[in-house]
């Protein structure tokens, strides 16, 4: 059997075990199982609108707070923002009732809630950055190091500042190699587009660049470059889109 069927036959009968749950905690335990399987196995282009679905059967409000990031991100990628909207809401009213497991939350999907502009009220601060670095700590150094440098990176192409002191403790672990960087024409030809001012030929030559899998596949290198030409060309709605795309797929948002 092909291992990719094999892997989407396990992930159908978790997201109808959810169903047999005894009460929503149980429910969200498994599902959280379930989304946390599929991030790893790279499955999230094929199964996020089919999750964001299953959880979408509830009022998103009746999910434990533990269980809110994986609402949250899941309802980012499958573009339903009005689920994504109702659980950062959720979320913000627990936490401002001094609920500490809603505020940890909410410290968790901080970069996705920036990225995603949920909140317009919410103003980028180099100290929360510092903040979900923290947060990190559980994780051992490579995937922590991997989680910020993705984090930071798009950030910084989006125009947030990360402080320095943080770069200089995410590059002390080094990544890998990129093996899906596109030929050094494309990228040329995508830079000078970029520096004239051409949308289009911009647009055309990121999606090149990104490659038939999206930013699912895409080294950190090459998506800050991609989303710093899209941004530069006033392609704000596209370079936020990949963005978030490119950190949920990672797992950013999912930690510990």
């Amino acid at each position: 059997m092909d291992p990719l069927i094999k892997e989407l036959r396990g992930d159908g009968y978790l997201l109808l075990s959810g169903f047999d749950a005894a009460d929503v905690f149980d429910e969200a335990k498994i599902l959280g199982a379930l989304w946390r399987r599929i991030v790893a196995g790279g499955r999230v282009p094929l199964l996020a609108g089919a999750m964001a679905e299953r959880i979408g059967a509830r009022d998103v409000r009746e999910w434990p707070d533990n269980f809110q990031r994986v609402v949250f991100s899941t309802a980012l990628y499958a573009s339903r923002n009005d689920m994504a909207e109702r659980s950062y809401q959720s979320l913000q009213l627990a936490a401002d009732g001094i609920d500490l497991e809603a505020a940890q939350e909410l410290a968790r999907i901080w970069p996705l809630v920036i990225v995603s502009q949920i909140d317009p009220r919410l103003r980028y601060r180099e100290r929360d950055a510092e903040v979900w670095w923290r947060g990190l700590v559980e994780m051992n150094a490579d995937r922590r190091a991997k989680k910020a440098t993705i984090a930071f990176g798009l950030l910084e192409a989006l125009g947030y500042k990360i402080p320095q002191r943080l770069w200089d403790r995410v590059l002390l672990a080094p990544e890998p190699a990129d093996e899906s960087a596109p030929p050094l024409g494309i990228w040329r030809q995508l830079l000078i587009a970029a520096d004239n001012g051409r949308t289009g030929e911009t647009l055309a030559l990121s999606t090149i660049a990104l490659g038939d899998q999206g930013p699912a596949a895409t080294g950190s290198t090459i998506l800050t470059a991609a989303l710093g030409a899209l941004s530069q060309v006033g392609l704000d709605d596209d370079a936020r889109r990949i963005a978030i795309e490119a950190m949920v797929v990672n797992g950013v948002g999912l930690v510990p």
